[in-house]
Order: structure tokens, then C-alpha cells, then sequence
């Protein structure tokens, strides 16, 4: 989760001095990225068009972010900038704005690996291969946090659990949202036996899965895990702890 805001972070520095000819290099060296804490490799092109190569961030690697210029979208008051975010197997695309103190992505699509995503979160579900995807999203970001955003999620996660589980769990889905500055997804589905599935994802907080109607024999299993296991009720709660790689 960490290498998706810092991203956001990184994006509205940038952005709040962008001059279509501007070398990129020197766009990055003249804005607050520093002191921020950003670093990077090496920055290609222009802001009209330009890359810039291996970025990091208190020590978290956050891959490369390729920018071009939408003339057009000036003219239209609409987010100047398309963005292509890349980390391994990684990618995301958006619009990107600015303004008034925020940053402002809009027609957001990604397809991230959780493993690279967030470290933590695969860990902790145990499914390092699982896949996240990321759909018609619009996100705000300011000096607060999250102000707004919308946008459907869909992951594989819960799936690939069952399976270890001997299990099946479908894929799950939902929205994402903005709750007290944070950046909120809340997944569910269901089973074919009629388990019900929960999971809640809260920014650089915390992490809540929910079984309802689960097997209680798959639930024992669990329960030695350190899942809080009632019955047919199963209930595991988190911190996003992130990781250096």
C-alpha cells in the first residue's frame, strides 16, 4: 500500500512546476522531492515527455513513472499529464492533475502483482502470486490524505488462499473510498458453499478478513494460524507493516 501513496506524493511534487520543455532532470532537482525524501536513479525526456528510473522513498523502491503531456486536456480543463507507472510485473496508468494543493488521477487502471503492491498484505494472507486489479478509478489526494475516490477492485487473493486450504473461495470485489484521510478498499464475495467473504483494507492501518459460514473443520486449520475462529466464524485482523526489498 505504501508504494501506491508514496507514488501519489511523489506525482503532486512533480507536477506543481511542470514546464512542457523543461529537461525532466532538471524539473525533479528544482522541486521538493528532496526534501521529501525522494530519490531516483536517473530522469530521461522532458516534461513534455520524459521517465524517470528507479525512485525511491525512505528506503521503499517504487519502480519507474513514465509522463506525457495531453495539450488537448489543457484546453478541456482536463488532467494534463497521462502516467505509467511500472515496478516488475507491475503497471498502472492514469491522468494526472494538480492543483490547489492536490493531486488528481483520473481513468485509473492497474494490474499489480500483491507481492509488489504490498509486501506486507501478501505475506500476512500468505498468497505472494495473487493479483490485483484496479478499474475505472478516480482518485484526490492533498495534504491530508485521500479526499476522494472511487473505482472497483478486484483480487484473486481470497482464491489462491482457498486453494492452499483445500477450499475453493472465489475472487472478490468491491469499491474503493476515502475514510479520515485514508485510502479504504472493501472486498467481499461468496462461496459456492455459502461462505461469505469480507475483506477490508485500510491504507498504512490495517488489514480485516471475515469468513461467515465458513467450514469448521478448514476453520480449525486457520485457528492454529492465529485466526480468531467461533464456529462457522472466522475473523483475523492485521497492521500494514511495510517492508523493505
Amino acid at each position: 500500500m505504501k508504494r501506491f501513496v508514496l507514488i501519489l506524493i511523489f506525482l503532486l511534487a512533480l507536477a506543481a512546476g511542470l514546464i512542457a520543455n523543461t529537461p525532466m532532470a532538471w524539473a525533479l532537482r528544482q522541486s521538493p522531492l528532496g526534501s521529501l525524501g525522494f530519490g531516483w536513479q536517473q530522469a530521461r525526456g522532458t516534461v513534455w515527455k520524459g521517465e524517470v528510473l528507479g525512485l525511491v522513498r525512505e528506503e521503499v523502491a517504487m519502480g519507474s513513472v513514465q509522463m506525457t503531456l495531453r495539450p488537448v486536456a489543457l484546453v478541456r480543463g482536463e488532467p494534463p499529464f497521462f502516467a505509467t507507472w511500472t515496478f516488475g510485473q507491475s503497471r498502472a496508468v492514469a491522468n494526472l492533475g494538480g492543483g490547489q494543493g492536490a493531486v488528481v488521477l483520473t481513468g485509473v487502471s492497474a494490474d499489480v502483482l500483491l507481492h509488489e503492491a504490498a509486501p506486507d498484505v501478501a505475506a500476512a494472507l500468505g498468497v505472494p502470486d495473487s493479483r490485483v486489479r484496479f478499474q475505472r478509478g478516480e482518485i484526490e489526494y492533498g495534504a491530508t490524505g485521500c479526499r476522494r475516490a472511487t473505482g472497483v477492485v478486484t483480487t484473486d487473493a481470497l482464491a489462491l488462499m482457498g486453494l492452499r486450504l483445500g477450499q475453493k473461495l472465489p475472487d472478490i470485489t468491491g469499491p474503493v473510498a476515502c475514510e479520515a484521510g485514508r485510502l479504504v478498499t472493501t472486498l467481499g464475495g461468496r462461496a459456492e458453499d455459502g461462505t461469505d467473504i469480507r475483506l477490508v483494507v485500510r491504507e498504512g492501518d490495517m488489514v480485516t478478513l471475515t469468513l461467515d459460514k465458513f467450514p469448521a473443520e478448514t476453520g480449525l486449520a486457520l485457528s492454529a494460524a492465529g485466526y480468531a475462529v467461533s464456529g462457522t466464524h472466522v475473523e483475523h485482523t492485521f497492521p500494514i507493516v511495510e517492508t523493505v526489498e
